[in-house]
């Protein structure tokens, strides 16, 4: 294996679409690339979250089940959240304040989970954990495919 690719909302969600569109292909070639390249794709469970919660708001049922097909589809895919993680993220995010960068778009955040340096705090810390010595991770949102930065 190569390296860890743990997908954030926007790239799981044109992976589990079942509308075709030209940005649902090409992520999907993308995907397909990675996976022959020896890349391991993941899902952060705070992604996996994330996508379910908008889904079930939006009775999206063909969504959920590709969704779920898609997590189950390898053994490990689904990257679950601990006790340990949730520490880390927490001193991960912590460390970027300190160090004067922005965790959120908008001062007032309701919630932790809706900035993506926090969910990358939250997936990195989750991806820490996979193996001894550690491989190489990476968060994939649309701004790193859209930038060619995987």
């Amino acid at each position: 294996m190569s390296r860890y690719l743990l997908l954030d909302s926007g790239p799981l969600g044109l992976v589990t679409q079942p509308r075709l569109s030209p940005e649902v292909i090409a992520m999907n070639h993308w995907l397909i690339d990675c996976l022959s390249g020896g890349d391991a794709v993941l899902v952060p469970a705070i992604i996996y979250y994330e996508l379910r919660r908008e889904l079930l708001r939006a009775r999206k049922a063909l969504g959920l089940a590709r969704l779920d097909a898609f997590v189950q589809s390898e053994a490990n895919r689904y990257l679950a959240l601990t006790d340990e993680a949730l520490r880390l993220a927490a001193e991960l995010w912590a460390t970027a304040r300190q160090q004067g960068r922005p965790t959120s778009r908008r001062r007032s955040t309701s919630t932790l989970m809706s900035s993506l340096p926090a969910r990358r705090s939250f997936s990195a810390s989750e991806a820490r954990s996979l193996s001894s010595p550690p491989i190489p991770a990476i968060f994939a949102s649309l701004w790193t495919h859209a930038f060619g930065m995987t």
